[in-house]
């Protein structure tokens, strides 16, 4: 904690707002009972339900029996469909028309039916986190509670996965060589996957007993190189004295031992992104620069919420993707064997299906707790609830949103009021435009710690 202390100094207080002055509701009775359309509204449809997320996550049985039960529901232009605050007793999703969801009195945003945001749900948590309007006549998809989480565990289940022979595999990834070999050669007693410095390995091991600085230093030393890193690391600007750091036991007695232990963990990891050929270490770089970045966005979070700590959230955000490592490694020593070409789609897809099983695999073998081994198979399972609490999990999934806006991934992703975790934030401040200005305001910092980490 004291070198994020340190990174971010104390934040400045923002303006409190008072209660937003949405418009009120007036006829309650409107706003809680749908009209009855003059057209008979049609049923619907199992495939109407498979373009919903993560419903379509479900068998065509329980969508079946879901579409034999339920109907849309038809609000007119001007009513208030809930308000933020309200607990959520229902998911509702947007089938036609358009509504506009309000965070707070000041801002505003609309979806319509037409773009691909409508797909998901409009709130999804404990309370709602905005105030939804129908800016025309909309037609309204209620859902339990109960198959949302139904429709999400599945996905997560199938992200968790470690036995790839039970993966869903795309039809794209069937004749690809590459992938086929790599989950037939998994697990098996030839398989090595790649481990963590022994120096990182003594470092956390040790400190699960409690030792103190002196010890922690007398570890780090036994590597000379990590050893002058983190002398630099404490005298950086993160870190103002008065006299410089001039050996291991200052500097880990300056910046702590969570922190030395964290970053000692951070810093070592970058040796398992090498590889021999230039095209894949090209890709490794892209996701270890990647990796850094979205470390850097979890200890502005952590920050700012004041109940997660950000030296953990540093850690949680660079063990992300490290699912993409063994795979990678693999295919390098694939085409030094074979000199076989890869199809740059075919990796990234192979990525996508692989990345979240591999790095929980990885994570147990390199005894990480299950707080951080859970993470790469929920990093973008937007709709993950850990509970009641904002957590280091929730953190990385707010982190990872974040880290998409202003790209073009952004406009088929939900809203981030939307999601589980943003619910558990206190100020519920947490807008686009607020995020954007958090971490410019960070910027300094940000390049302080990439510099640290790359």
């Amino acid at each position: 904690m004291e070198l994020l202390k340190r990174l971010f100094g104390k934040e400045k207080k923002q303006p409190s707002h008072s209660k937003a002055t949405v418009k009120k509701r007036t006829e309650k009775t409107q706003r809680a009972i749908p009209y009855t359309a003059s057209k008979e509204i049609p049923k619907l449809c199992v495939e109407t339900l498979k373009q919903l997320i993560p419903l379509r996550n479900l068998t065509d049985e329980e969508l079946t029996a879901f579409t034999a039960t339920q109907t849309p529901e038809s609000f007119r232009k001007g009513v208030i469909i809930y308000e933020k605050g309200e607990p959520i007793d229902s998911i509702l999703y947007l089938l036609e028309g358009t509504i506009e969801l309000r965070p707070n009195e000041n801002n505003g945003y609309e979806v319509s039916d037409n773009i691909f945001k409508a797909k998901y749900p409009l709130s999804t948590g404990k309370r709602h986190s905005t105030t939804a309007i129908a800016k025309t006549d909309i037609k309204i998809l209620r859902v339990s509670t109960l198959m949302l989480d139904k429709g999400n565990s599945v996905y997560s289940e199938k992200k968790a996965i470690c036995d790839l022979n039970r993966l869903e595999v795309p039809i794209a990834l069937s004749d690809c060589a590459i992938f086929h070999t790599f989950c037939k050669d998994y697990g098996t007693s030839g398989f090595v996957l790649p481990t963590l410095p022994d120096v990182a390995i003594k470092l956390r091991t040790a400190m699960q007993k409690d030792i103190g600085v002196a010890e922690a230093a007398k570890i780090i030393q036994l590597d000379p190189g990590l050893s002058a890193r983190l002398i630099q690391v404490a005298n950086s600007p993160l870190f103002v004295s008065a006299s410089p750091a001039t050996n291991c036991l200052e500097a880990v007695n300056r910046i702590g031992l969570t922190a030395t232990r964290n970053l000692t963990i951070s810093m070592s990891m970058k040796q398992a992104f090498k590889c021999k050929d230039k095209g894949i270490q090209r890709r490794m770089q892209k996701y270890w620069k990647s990796s850094i970045h979205l470390s850097s966005v979890c200890c502005v979070l952590a920050a700012k919420t004041g109940c997660i700590n950000p030296d953990e959230a540093l850690l949680a955000g660079l063990i992300c993707d490290i699912g993409i490592v063994p795979f990678l490694k693999y295919t390098d020593g694939f085409l030094a064997d074979f000199g076989e070409a890869y199809n740059a789609d075919d990796m990234e897809l192979s990525l996508a299906v692989l990345r979240g099983p591999l790095g929980v695999s990885l994570l147990q073998d390199w005894g990480f707790s299950d707080e951080f081994t859970k993470i790469p198979a929920v990093a973008e399972d937007w709709f993950y609830d850990s509970g009641e609490e904002l957590t280091l999990v929730d953190i990385v999934i707010l982190a990872k949103l974040h880290s998409y806006i202003g790209s073009p991934k952004m406009n088929k992703l939900p809203n981030i009021n939307s999601i589980p975790a943003y619910g558990k934030l206190k100020d519920g401040t947490l807008s686009p435009e607020h995020s954007l200005n958090l971490l410019h305001t960070s910027n300094d910092q940000i390049k302080e710690m990439v510099k640290i980490l790359s």
